[in-house]
């Protein structure tokens, strides 16, 4: 099937908006109704007469941004899902995914904060686990960890996990609408369990495909763990205010602006 990659970004782009409730304006979001600007102002309107700010919410929508960064550019838009452009594809998925890992790392992290109203609380493998759960949709229990398992193996460059093992491997696209491989294939769900019987030579010979998951998939767990924390905060006000207290400071772009040391008189 030779759709053209545009048919992809453009409902990609449509569902993240939409969804995460922002509003696209040239070179930046506007967030006046998204997540990060609910959690801002308590769920309610904007105090002109509270100076006190937040740091981590317009930090995370300020870095979220990076998302609609890469889903408004259209320089890839007439290339089809075939071989030949493959490898440039690619590249443009490992973007977004090593930027929803972070997403999905801020989101874990932050739930770890809000149980323990503590910034500097440990992240061990348990609370770690705990928080992926929370995140996961009931309907894909195990879906935030196999998307970190797929993208720490794929997409990151570790030398004892996918560098040790392509030797020019084939890249498959899900968005493509293709038939996907079914043998000597890295996917989703058995990522790890190949790269654990490669290194443990149960498995002699190296996979020959990747199947990259769809675009609106990774989209749909991060929009997801936006709605799980948007919830929890609503849930816990005493706890909430205690995360937000942790971060709060006062707007740079509210405070006055006077200089450290006056200027030298001239002579």
């Amino acid at each position: 099937m030779d759709m053209l990659f545009k048919y992809t970004r453009e409902p990609a782009l449509e569902l993240w908006l939409s969804q995460t409730h922002r509003v696209r304006d040239q070179f930046s979001d506007n967030f006046s109704g998204s997540f990060e600007c609910r959690w801002q102002t308590g769920f309610g309107t904007p105090n002109p007469n509270n100076d006190t700010h937040y740091s981590i919410f317009c930090s995370l929508g300020d870095f979220n941004t990076n998302i609609t960064d890469l889903l408004t550019d259209e320089r890839f838009d007439a290339l089809k899902f075939d071989p030949a452009n493959g490898e440039v594809l690619f590249r443009y998925y490992s973007r977004i995914f090593l930027i929803a890992s972070e997403i999905l790392t801020d989101f874990q992290d932050m739930l770890l904060v809000f149980r323990h109203s503590d910034i500097n609380v440990r992240g061990t493998k348990e609370e770690n686990n705990t928080s992926r759960h929370e995140l996961s949709p009931s309907s894909n229990p195990t879906g935030m960890q196999n998307i970190f398992d797929f993208i720490n193996t794929v997409f990151k460059h570790k030398t004892r996990n996918i560098h040790s093992c392509n030797h020019h491997m084939k890249y498959y696209f899900e968005d493509s609408g293709d038939v996907m491989p079914t043998t000597a294939t890295i996917t989703v769900q058995n990522v790890t369990n190949i790269l654990k019987g490669l290194k443990e030579g149960r498995i002699t010979q190296p996979p020959e495909n990747v199947v990259i998951p769809r675009l609106v998939q990774l989209l749909d767990l991060v929009i997801h763990g936006y709605q799980v924390i948007d919830q929890i905060f609503q849930a816990d006000p005493t706890k909430f205010q205690a995360f937000c207290d942790i971060y709060a400071g006062k707007s740079a772009s509210t405070r006055p602006t006077t200089p450290i040391l006056d200027a030298p008189e001239k002579l």
